[in-house]
């Protein structure tokens, strides 16, 4: 039985339990397969934005955000569901390949294993030895002495002839800064 669209309000308010079924069922393939071609989405994606797409209507609706509909309800849902969808995708462009305590972390687990052993390092390690390879001095060097051969920061500063390890320290923080940002430019 098809609905017309202003009665899908109505019943939402009514019998919000059925009424969300029968929107499931009548609306989840053609917009998943939309959302899927549109925006080449994937399918669990597709899904997830359309099951967020019938809880922001269903809460514009409660709400009284929405009391009439001036479009077809297909309409009004392809457009909450292109917004969500527009909004996944600019997400998952800006995603995080590595946060700074990652890298560290993986610099740190990889130490042992850099200079024999390339070959077995993870595709993360080594995205992030081959950026270390292209930094210049002072950084290679303090990153290096510092994650793959294990040694102080005092020693560091001694070697390099820094005042004293917390000016190493600070450089080290500003090199993670910089390795950080080779990481995600690619």
């Amino acid at each position: 039985m098809a609905h017309s669209d202003q009665v899908w309000l109505t019943e939402l308010n009514e019998r919000p339990n059925e009424t969300l079924k029968k929107l499931y069922l009548e609306y989840r393939s053609p917009t998943i397969n939309w959302l899927i071609k549109q925006f080449g989405l994937s399918d669990v994606d597709a899904e997830d934005v359309f099951q967020e797409m019938v809880f922001i209507f269903y809460k514009n609706v409660k709400d009284k955000k929405l009391l009439e509909l001036n479009s077809k309800l297909s309409t009004y849902l392809n457009a909450i569901a292109k917004n969500l969808a527009l909004k996944h995708k600019h997400k998952s462009k800006n995603v995080v390949l590595f946060s700074e305590d990652t890298l560290s972390f993986i610099l740190s687990e990889n130490t042992n294993e850099l200079d024999t052993n390339e070959g077995k390092l993870n595709p993360r390690a080594k995205k992030i030895l081959e950026k270390l390879h292209q930094m210049q001095d002072p950084c290679r060097s303090i990153l290096y002495a510092f994650y793959f051969q294990g040694r102080s920061m005092s020693n560091i500063a001694e070697d390099l002839e820094y005042g004293n390890a917390n000016v190493v320290k600070s450089q080290k923080y500003r090199c993670m800064k910089k390795l950080f940002a080779l990481i995600h430019k690619t």
